[in-house]
């Protein structure tokens, strides 16, 4: 899963004249039904259709939504999971604003890296977060900044190997075996 913040506001309101503010951003892959997150409309031209798959997905906090600064260093002491809610939490409500990207994608591996290939590494489980100095002072190497290169790696499957698992798994209301989990938040 990939976060991140941009400078440019994209508000809920488009009549709200701001600009500067910051706005979040993920990406993650999912199994399921594509025709849930279609329009009524379009669920009602297709009812009865099911088309479960992978999906790289999008999520988007407007900047009145904005929580990847909600969680305190104090909150982060005492239970670590919580600097992930500015995500997890909306992507457990059903109405969340997410956007597919693109279909049959199966694995997304994102690998915070520096420039020069020498020296000590950004991290080795794939996990970046650029507040880890608050809690060990010594990680200065991702204190408040991005990480300057992004290795990133993209697994999707051809059309025709996906629909014979859709026939496999989906028409019988199966979910596929998970991949292997690289880094799970």
């Amino acid at each position: 899963m990939l976060g991140y913040s941009q400078p440019e506001a994209t508000l809920a309101d488009a009549d709200v004249p701001l600009s500067n503010l910051l706005n979040a951003c993920t990406f993650y892959v999912e199994y399921n039904d594509a025709l849930a997150k279609y329009p009524q409309f379009i669920q009602n031209l297709l009812s009865g259709q099911k088309k479960s798959g992978y999906r790289l997905m999008e999520l988007w906090q407007p900047s009145e939504e904005l929580q990847v600064y909600a969680t305190t260093l104090a909150q982060m002491k005492t239970a670590p999971a919580k600097a992930y809610d500015w995500f997890r939490v909306p992507l457990a409500d059903p109405k969340v604003p997410v956007h597919v990207l693109a279909e049959n994608v199966i694995m997304l591996v994102i690998w915070p890296r520096r420039v020069e290939k020498t020296g000590a590494q950004l991290t080795d489980d794939y996990n970046y977060d650029s507040r880890a100095y608050l809690q060990d002072p010594a990680a200065t190497l991702s204190a408040n900044q991005l990480p300057p290169v992004l290795e990133v790696t993209m697994v999707a499957l051809a059309q025709s190997s996906a629909q014979r698992m859709e026939d496999e798994y989906g028409s019988k209301g199966l979910v596929p075996p998970p991949l292997e989990k690289v880094n799970c938040l």
